[in-house]
């Protein structure tokens, strides 16, 4: 599954990528939304939602880059997509997950 988001988030970076961040217009943003309680870590997503949006809106999750290492929700090439995908009526997630050194594999996998 892990493989599928990964060639999913290259994709859309190769097709959308503009080289910089474009503030997301007509759009509303619910930062810090907990999705999951882990070992006493919350674990966050910000969700941007398209000003216009139906009930039943189509839902892309963006996993930022840093090799389990590094990153966060709020940084990344994929953020780029961000605001061209949110014009076109899709919900983004963009989530945190836990980072190495506090978690190896496979236990990030589980989050």
């Amino acid at each position: 599954m892990w493989g599928i988001i990964f060639i999913l988030s290259t994709f859309l970076g190769l097709v959308f990528s503009t080289g910089f961040f474009v503030p997301i217009e007509n759009r509303t943003v619910e930062k810090d939304v907990v999705y999951r309680v882990f070992q006493d870590t919350s674990l966050t997503t910000d969700l941007y939602f398209p000003q216009q949006r139906g009930t039943q809106s189509p839902l892309i999750i963006y996993i930022h880059g840093g090799g389990w290492y590094s990153g966060d929700k709020a940084t990344g090439i994929g953020l780029n997509n961000m605001p061209e995908l949110v014009r076109r009526g899709y919900v983004v997630a963009s989530i945190n997950y836990r980072l190495a050194p506090d978690t190896f594999f496979p236990p990030r996998l589980k989050t």
